[in-house]
């Protein structure tokens, strides 16, 4: 490409566009009239250039947001894709503002990753966590372990979502309002389906004749599995019991209950119960109907 103006030549775009740029010229969206001529014909001999203005200093305001820009450009560039424009042009690959990937780029992406997997563990290398020394077959797996590995002193913590005072007030005094109209707390919530703990034992406890009440209301908690003529009940707890305020919460509660004659006669922790094997499963259901029979 030659400069009409100056006469200088330049092999490839990237170096004429490299050249403007070190000149007081600036990139505008008007025309300005200086072409650009080529030795190749497959340029189109002279076509317009991407035009050049003198560089702008002053303040401009967007329209749609207010928000501040230097230079007339930088304000058009942003007005083109403000997210207050009604006539927003959304670049390429995006919708609705947010990266959008196709069906077949993340199948491709899929499949790329199990080959990947599938090449490092043929290989046969193990990968030792240098903190803890548990082996992992992938250097992507021995990465996501480190960050939340539990002897690394600067792992990631994960720290569940958390409720503000405010928040918990709020809720316990409408509970309690819901309460006094004897409405459950399941029923408050609009939460109709059931967890696949609850339906795994309402299937087993449907099958025997000393049938329990599930989320029996008493005083200002909820039992799971309650056998109301007797006073005894059966929980199934999920993590979020074995915390600390989990365990501190329910050691109130066991005392509240025992002081009003209720007793607990297991307690399980389902993630637990999920990891054995189907011998020992059944050998627990078997002695906890047994223990309910003799109620």
């Amino acid at each position: 490409m030659i400069c009409i103006e100056c006469g200088k030549e330049f092999l490839e775009d990237w170096r004429k566009d490299r050249e403007i740029r070190k000149t007081e010229c600036r990139f505008c969206s008007v025309a300005c009239g200086r072409k650009w001529t080529a030795k190749n014909k497959k340029y189109g001999g002279q076509p317009n250039h991407p035009s050049y203005l003198p560089k702008d200093d002053n303040v401009y305001n967007c329209q749609y947001c207010g928000k501040e820009w230097v230079g007339n450009f930088s304000l058009k560039l942003h007005e083109r894709q403000c997210n207050k424009n009604p006539n927003r042009k959304v670049a390429n690959g995006r919708e609705n503002g947010e990266f959008k990937v196709s069906d077949e780029t993340k199948k491709k992406l899929s499949e790329a990753r199990k080959k990947t997997v599938e090449k490092e563990k043929s290989k046969g290398t193990k990968y030792s966590c240098p903190f803890c020394n548990q082996d992992f077959t992938t250097k992507s797996g021995l990465g996501l372990h480190i960050k939340y590995c539990k002897e690394n002193p600067n792992a990631i913590k994960r720290i569940g979502h958390k409720t503000s005072d405010e928040t918990k007030r709020k809720l316990s005094e409408f509970q309690k309002k819901k309460y006094a109209e004897n409405i459950g707390w399941n029923n408050v919530l609009g939460r109709l389906k059931e967890s696949y703990a609850e339906q795994y034992f309402n299937n087993i406890f449907s099958k025997i004749e000393n049938k329990p009440q599930h989320n029996l209301h008493i005083d200002r908690y909820w039992l799971d599995y309650a056998w109301e003529n007797k006073k005894v009940y059966f929980e199934v707890d999920g993590e979020q019991h074995y915390t600390e305020e989990g365990i501190k919460h329910d050691a109130e509660r066991e005392q509240l209950l025992e002081s009003i004659g209720w007793h607990c006669i297991k307690r399980l922790r389902w993630s637990e119960y999920c990891s054995w094997s189907q011998i020992k499963k059944e050998e627990y259901i078997s002695n906890l109907l047994e223990e309910i029979n003799h109620i």
